[in-house]
């Protein structure tokens, strides 16, 4: 079965994509400190979680 597309997306939803990607972005270059790499790893962790469960709940996730 196809998964449908929401009419909207939600701007909660862009916003955590927008700042997940340049978070990947920093963590890619490297060139900074253990804590600092930390920290960002730890807010990517807490955006990735957070974007799933924006999609699951807008129906935009996986199925099993």
């Amino acid at each position: 079965m196809a998964s449908t597309l929401p009419l909207f997306e939600h701007p909660q939803l862009a916003a955590i994509k927008a700042e997940r990607e340049q978070l990947q972005r920093k963590l890619e270059r490297g060139g900074c400190d253990a804590h600092s790499r930390i920290r960002r790893e730890h807010r990517l962790a807490i955006l990735t979680a957070q974007q799933m469960q924006i999609e699951l709940r807008l129906g935009m996730g996986a199925s099993s």
